[in-house]
């Protein structure tokens, strides 16, 4: 499903308030069920730099 990794966020345990689109936040939590470190945690999240993929990495 490469076609879900092409959107760029920002992550992080705190983050201002900031647009992302619906899209994006489908996009990251469907990558982030993936990330078996991510279960149970929170992160807030708006559109960015980073790859999907590289961002929950850094997270």
């Amino acid at each position: 499903m490469r076609f879900l990794l092409k959107s760029h966020v920002t992550v992080a345990g705190k983050l201002n308030r900031a647009f992302i689109p619906r899209e994006d936040v489908a996009k990251v939590i469907y990558r982030a069920q993936d990330e078996k470190n991510k279960f149970r945690h929170s992160f807030d999240l708006v559109t960015g730099e980073t790859p999907i993929a590289t961002a929950l990495k850094q997270l």
